[in-house]
């Protein structure tokens, strides 16, 4: 939820920013951004903080040095996607637009 909120209310501000031009710019940024807050947290509270309160221990927690790869590496490849997402994004918007001005 915290990383959706970061992502639309990015975006939002992008967009006034830009007169609304520069999609690709305005959904890679809010999109990397609330990316990056969403594998932070998740990473954190799935191998540091569950372990600690699980009562059965089946996790051990992780050290922070640990978390932080781990975060980097899904981060990564969350970049990788978004950048692999520009030209669906537009695709969408084009099809979205044809199927409105067809619609009218």
């Amino acid at each position: 939820v915290i990383s959706q909120q970061v992502d639309v209310y990015l975006f939002d501000g992008l967009r006034r920013l830009t007169g609304g031009k520069y999609l690709w710019l305005r959904n890679n940024v809010a999109t990397l951004i609330g990316q990056l807050f969403d594998t932070a947290i998740f990473a954190a509270i799935a191998w540091v903080f569950y372990p600690l309160v699980d009562t059965q221990q089946v996790i051990e927690p992780i050290t922070w040095g640990t978390w932080y790869q781990i975060t980097r590496n899904e981060y990564i490849l969350k970049v990788v996607f978004t950048f692999i997402n520009i030209p669906l994004v537009y695709a969408g918007v084009y099809w979205v637009k044809r199927y409105v001005k067809e619609s009218q």
